[in-house]
């Protein structure tokens, strides 16, 4: 698991009314069967979505939106980092449904339609997140051990906006060793010491985007940063474009 080279965006909403093909790359998108049915098309598979459900897809892939007769769907934008820690590394699109689905549903509706503002909101994003998680029917295979650092990562995601997060700390928290820690982190993009900056870094930025008129300094320091500048190096590592 890797954050996203792209900036972090605003949480991007738009309705779809007719057969609109769309692409994934650093995000996961979204589908909300609004008002009618509506189908998912991506690859060789097609998702059938009946009123009040929800597709999601993960990054880096192609799909096509295609609402039925008089049917609108809602597909939104979501950076891929908010998702990573709650769902399996699958790469094919998975469903939601059931009743904290259709709370995920109504908070996209209202993002949309009545509270766009709070769309880069960090504590929105993750109830967002968690709902659609909570709602998730994937056949994605995945191992222990995927899951396991999955699980560490919504730790992480947590334990950041409140104080320090040391590897002993939560090899501890887990009931693992600190050893088993960093062999679940060996085989991706950063080790967990450069990922828990990286989440730091990540979420301060949304929280940059949500509050523009706080202290850059103070936000800084709320995410665990000696000052803004520390921050922006970070940042400059992850996002080109800095």
């Amino acid at each position: 698991m890797s954050p996203p080279v792209a900036a972090v965006r605003t949480l991007e909403t738009r309705m779809i009314t007719a057969s609109t093909p769309m692409s994934t790359s650093g995000i996961h998108v979204v589908v909300l069967a609004w008002h009618g049915e509506t189908e998912v098309r991506t690859g060789a598979a097609t998702i059938r979505l009946g009123a009040g459900e929800m597709a999601v897809v993960p990054p880096d892939s192609a799909l096509t939106v295609a609402p039925g007769v008089a049917a609108r769907a809602l597909c939104a934008e979501l950076p891929a980092f908010v998702l990573e820690p709650w769902c399996a590394p699958d790469t094919e699109p998975w469903v939601a449904r059931g009743d904290r689905a259709r709370i995920a549903a109504d908070l996209l509706v209202a993002l949309h339609t009545e509270r766009p503002a709070e769309r880069d909101d960090p504590g929105i994003l993750g109830a967002l997140a968690r709902l659609l998680a909570a709602g998730a029917e994937s056949t994605a295979d995945v191992s222990s051990d995927e899951v396991l650092r999955s699980r560490i990562l919504r730790h992480v995601d947590t334990a950041i906006r409140v104080g320090p997060v040391t590897p002993a700390d939560t090899a501890e928290r887990f009931g693992i060793s600190v050893r088993k820690l960093h062999q679940l982190f060996a085989g991706q993009p950063r080790s967990f010491m450069q990922t828990v900056m990286d989440r730091r870094a990540l979420w301060c930025a949304v929280d940059v985007r949500a509050t523009p008129d706080a202290s850059p300094s103070a936000l800084a320091r709320r995410w665990g940063f000696a000052d803004s500048s520390h921050f922006q190096r970070v940042w400059a590592r992850l996002d080109s474009r800095a």
